[in-house]
């Protein structure tokens, strides 16, 4: 299905009530209008957004979102057939639990001016393997990525906020953080429990500190150089880390609390 004009709560109703096998759906040249109409029990349409419950849980596996977006926030959830999204010029938020359980989910076209990528955005995405995170990205809120399918992963220079066990439980293996990154807390579980995670590179970032738990239960990662900016590292920060060898801590670092390297076995 290929939708020009315009787009408001009545066809999204129709879309939801009408078309349940619906795979393909192009808006790619539609705009979402506001109108009254509740297209689901408490909800209807608002001018360049699409918002909670408009496409969840139907039988899509390929989406082109509309032309004139500025935010998405828990429209796709459990789309679990979902396999592509198109992004277009001029997303700012990926809201929270908008791709939450797209198990399917394998390819999402990202574009520069994203701004936000909100709690739950891409929780239990499992077969979302890779994502180009744009340059322009600031903030990845907590359980953004929880158990996502991810093996590589580049923190964005511009993102300077990042929610608590934000990549957890993914299957990360490797972790780089551009240079000059304006990061300055890896937050508490922020990519604890992946046995997978084998490297970060992470020097030139602008970390100052490491919370709680941020790699615990990392048992694959090794590394020996740490940010140089560091001054804290957290308790239990890299427990079960039973690969780590060696590591040259940076003259910065005051402060290195209980037990965080609990099981550093090497």
């Amino acid at each position: 299905l290929k939708v020009n004009g315009t787009i408001n709560s009545y066809d999204i109703m129709l879309i939801r009530n009408k078309m349940l096998n619906l795979k393909y759906l192009d808006l790619s040249a539609a705009e979402v209008v506001t109108n009254e109409y509740e297209y689901y029990t408490g909800y209807s349409s608002h001018d360049n957004m699409l918002e909670n419950y408009a496409f969840s849980e139907l039988k899509l596996r390929v989406v082109h979102l509309p032309k004139n977006l500025i935010a998405i926030n828990d429209c796709f959830t459990s789309c679990i057939y979902l396999d592509t999204v198109y992004c277009q010029p001029g997303l700012e938020t990926i809201g929270s639990n908008t791709f939450k359980g797209c198990t399917a989910l394998r390819h999402i076209d990202l574009k520069e001016g994203l701004l936000t990528i909100g709690k739950n955005a891409f929780h239990e995405t499992s077969k979302l393997q890779s994502i180009a995170l744009p340059q322009s990205t600031e903030v990845l809120d907590e359980y953004a990525f929880y158990n996502s399918g991810l093996h590589a992963l580049t923190i964005p220079a511009n993102v300077s906020t990042m929610g608590q066990r934000a990549f957890a439980g993914s299957q990360l293996q490797s972790v780089t953080f551009a240079p000059n990154s304006q990061l300055k807390t890896l937050p508490k579980y922020a990519f604890s429990s992946q046995s997978s995670l084998k490297s970060i590179d992470w020097v030139n970032a602008n970390l100052a500190t490491i919370d709680a738990y941020a790699f615990s239960g990392c048992s694959s990662l090794n590394f020996e150089q740490f940010p140089k900016k560091v001054k804290t590292i957290k308790e239990y920060a890299f427990q079960g880390c039973s690969a780590l060898e060696a590591i040259n801590l940076p003259p910065r670092v005051e402060t290195i609390e209980k037990y965080a390297f609990q099981g550093c076995k090497k």
